[in-house]
């Protein structure tokens, strides 16, 4: 009888192990994305949103950098932007990414400054200061453990 039990078990096990995880509608609620910008090509990507943005405006895009707030003082709007480093006049000193819209009725909190996140938005325009600028209005922005490369160079 413990033979038995014990082979039950093993097979229990085995199979157990061989099962796929949960699908992802139980974990959390997956997002559609139009667009992910990759880390090996993130300033070719991101520039190509920029210089063709009529051709991105409403689409879902994915991306992941650093948060920053960039906020000018209590009586502006929050200015939040999620980037990396890149090429500049002196070295690496540029930044390559977006401004990062959170709508108060998304229930997104506002990650510490250099944090490592993934934010999905849809691009659109924006007006401030009398000039139109593109924004990702986000659906979802998560703090990750794991840093991807801080400055590109495609």
């Amino acid at each position: 009888m413990k033979k038995i039990a014990l082979l039950s078990l093993c097979i229990l096990l085995a199979l157990s192990a061989a099962c796929p995880a949960l699908p992802a509608a139980y974990a959390e609620e997956e997002i559609p994305v139009d667009v992910t910008i990759g880390e090996k090509m993130f300033i070719a990507q991101t520039d190509d949103i920029y210089f063709n943005a009529n051709d991105f405006l409403g689409k879902t895009i994915k991306l992941e950098g650093m948060f920053f707030n960039l906020s000018y003082g209590p009586d502006e709007p929050p200015f939040y932007t999620v980037t990396r480093y890149g090429p500049g006049c002196c070295g690496n000193d540029g930044t390559i990414g977006f401004i990062v819209w959170l709508d108060e009725d998304a229930d997104l909190s506002v990650p510490e400054n250099d944090d490592w996140v993934e934010a999905i938005g849809v691009l659109e325009i924006f007006e401030m200061y009398d000039q139109e600028f593109l924004r990702l209005n986000l659906k979802s922005l998560k703090v990750l453990d794991v840093r991807g490369l801080e400055t590109v160079v495609q």
